[in-house]
């Protein structure tokens, strides 16, 4: 295939980031020159994986990773009254997830009372009101892309919260770790492209599946 002619710019946060293999590296500042005017890059991982020379495996991988360390977004779109692929959106974050979280997180601390970033999560002092229960609980939510038995998700959220036993012990998760355990899940279901009905329902995901992707704080 023919070989682009642009340039593009590796930022520093990407070049100096030793958990990025270099590979990793370059196709973040590909996916940055291939962005429109409305920051998305549609290249599919075929193009990518012809311009590199490696699988497509190699790109989905590298993919996964950028998407991990919340450098990149990645929604998948289907036809309608159907399961087929029709495109797929790959977007920059320009501020890291972990940017977002530790940014709330300082400011809540600091007394600060003020609405920060949609994914951001009131992660310390958390009331047992209701209300706010179910607010935090909505900014996990929506990352969950099954949204079927969201009632009984709920409860398991709370369960979490409180303690609940998994494997023989009583174990707590806290709003950060289930945001991010969410979002793993997520991102896997949307780079294999799985079938709604092959994505557990909320009301399983939480009550145990989650624990497969919760990482210690």
């Amino acid at each position: 295939m023919k070989k682009p002619t642009y340039y593009t710019v590796i930022p520093a946060k990407i070049r100096y980031d030793k958990t990025l293999k270099a590979n990793e590296k370059i196709l973040y500042s590909e996916i940055k020159a291939l962005c429109s005017n409305d920051s998305v890059c549609n290249a599919s991982n075929k193009y990518f994986a012809n311009l590199y020379n490696v699988s497509k495996d190699s790109i989905s991988r590298w993919i996964r990773n950028l998407v991990d360390k919340g450098y990149i977004e990645v929604k998948v779109f289907f036809k309608d009254e159907s399961k087929e692929v029709e495109k797929r959106e790959i977007r920059i974050i320009e501020e890291g997830i972990d940017e977002k979280i530790d940014r709330y997180m300082q400011k809540s601390q600091t007394g600060i009372d003020e609405k920060v970033e949609e994914n951001n999560i009131k992660i310390n002092n958390i009331s047992s009101s209701e209300n706010e229960l179910a607010e935090n609980f909505e900014k996990i939510w929506v990352l969950y892309p099954r949204k079927d038995g969201k009632n009984s998700a709920f409860n398991h959220y709370k369960a979490w919260l409180n303690g609940k036993k998994y494997a023989g012990k009583k174990i707590k998760l806290t709003n950060k770790q289930m945001w991010y355990a969410t979002k793993k899940y997520a991102d896997l279901m949307v780079e294999q492209q799985r079938e709604s009905r092959y994505i557990q329902k909320g009301s399983t995901f939480f009550n145990e599946t989650i624990m497969e992707y919760v990482e210690d704080e």
